[in-house]
């Protein structure tokens, strides 16, 4: 089985806009390579929701900045052979 590929949220679109011009789902999968499971399952998000988006999923937030994201990675290309110290 190949690996599961996400649509992009213009992929989601046009297979929702399919499938209300009448195009049938399998159809819809097969236009798109995906499963038809995919499709049924953005189909009942579509019409529960309205949305095509995927919805927010769990998990820790970030601690860190963007700011500070860039200069951690603009230190560590800097100085590639230090060692990350420990405080």
């Amino acid at each position: 089985m190949p690996p599961r590929r996400k649509l992009n949220e213009f992929e989601r679109g046009r297979a929702v806009a399919w499938f209300q011009d009448g195009v049938p789902k399998r159809e819809v999968a097969r236009r798109l390579h995906v499963s038809i499971s995919v499709i049924v399952r953005l189909i009942q998000r579509f019409t529960a929701t309205g949305r095509v988006q995927e919805r927010r999923r769990p998990g820790r937030p970030k601690k860190t900045t963007p700011r500070e994201d860039r200069l951690i990675e603009r230190l560590a290309l800097q100085t590639r052979t230090a060692s990350t110290s420990i405080n």
